[in-house]
C-alpha cells in the first residue's frame, strides 16, 4: 500500500532505464525518469529532429530507405500503409509516363522537390508535401544565417506536435507518459 510516488525502480544498466520504464508504462504504472540517462541522440524524436536537419543541409543525402524512415517519424505524419499507397501512387504515375521506376524511388526526389506531389490529392500527399516544404524552408533559412536553434524549431513548430502530445500527457495511461517522455526530450534540445 505504498503510493506511486514513493516507489523508486533501480537498474544495474541505464541502458535498460527505457526498457523498463516503457514495460511499466504498458502495465499502467506510472513513471517518471530523468533525461539525464539516456542521450539525445538515442531519443527517436531529438535524432528524428537533428536528422530532419541534416536532410536540408545536404549533410545526409535523401534516399530511400531514411526517406521512408523519417516520412513515418511522428514528423512526417504517415503511417506505414499511407507510405506504400504514397509509394504505389507514385509509381502508377511514372508508369502512366512510360517510366519503369518504384514509387519508392521517386519519394527522395519528391522530398527535395515538393511540386512532384501536386499531382496527388490525399491526405498522405499533403502531408508528405507539407513535410517537403519543411525541409526547404530549412534550407532557405539556413543559407539566411538562421542559428541550429531556429532551425530546430522550425521542425518542432511546423510539426504540429505540441498541441497533440500536450493532450496526450495530460490524460494517463502509456501514450501520457510516452508523450511526456517525447516533450521532456525535446525541451532538454532546446
Amino acid at each position: 500500500e505504498v503510493p506511486w510516488n514513493q516507489m523508486t525502480v533501480i537498474v544495474r544498466n541505464s541502458a535498460l532505464v527505457s526498457t523498463y520504464a516503457r514495460a511499466l508504462a504498458h502495465a499502467n504504472v506510472p513513471t517518471r525518469t530523468h533525461m539525464s540517462e539516456t542521450s539525445l541522440q538515442q531519443h527517436a524524436v531529438t535524432r528524428d529532429m537533428m536528422m530532419i536537419v541534416k536532410m536540408s543541409l545536404g549533410r545526409v543525402i535523401i534516399d530511400r530507405d531514411n526517406a521512408a524512415e523519417i516520412l513515418v517519424s511522428p514528423f512526417g505524419g504517415l503511417s506505414a500503409l499511407e507510405l506504400r499507397r504514397l509509394r504505389l501512387a507514385f509509381r502508377h504515375d511514372r508508369l502512366a509516363d512510360g517510366e519503369h521506376i518504384t514509387g519508392g524511388d521517386v519519394i527522395p526526389e519528391a522530398l527535395r522537390d515538393p511540386t512532384l506531389f501536386d499531382a496527388f490529392d490525399f491526405a498522405p500527399a499533403r502531408r508528405a508535401a507539407r513535410f517537403a516544404e519543411t525541409l526547404g524552408l530549412i534550407k532557405s533559412q539556413a543559407a539566411n544565417g538562421s542559428t541550429i536553434e531556429e532551425l530546430l524549431w522550425t521542425v518542432w513548430s511546423r510539426s504540429g506536435l505540441a498541441t497533440q502530445w500536450r493532450d496526450e500527457a495530460l490524460s494517463s495511461g502509456f501514450l501520457a507518459d510516452e508523450a511526456n517522455r517525447n516533450l521532456d526530450a525535446v525541451i532538454a534540445l532546446f
